[in-house]
């Protein structure tokens, strides 16, 4: 009897590490590996004046949301920015 048949998930006499590898190439684009541009783009340190007018603009009004977009940031990193920087975080957007 044969254990590596139709239900098996091995393919006949490979090594499973390897046919793991090629299946992993076929994911690269012709610019390279998708995830190599998320990677890239997840690192944004803001410089300590551009966290001062990230402050100032959001005590101005701004939403944490409109920060985020504007300086490339998540708008929970922009909040943990004002709560480091000792602003009290609103609850409710501002209307202007």
């Amino acid at each position: 009897m044969e254990t590596l048949g139709t239900y098996s998930n091995l393919r006949g006499g490979e090594n499973p590490a390897l046919a793991l590898i090629e299946d992993a190439k076929r994911w690269r684009t012709p610019s390279g590996n998708r995830n190599e541009v998320r990677l890239r783009k997840r690192i944004r340190r803001l410089s300590a004046s551009e966290i001062d007018e990230l402050a100032a603009a959001y005590e101005a009004g701004d939403s944490v949301y409109t920060l985020g977009r504007r300086y490339g940031i998540h708008r929970t990193t922009v909040s943990e920015h004002l709560r480091r920087a000792g602003v009290e975080i609103r609850r409710t957007s501002r209307v202007k």
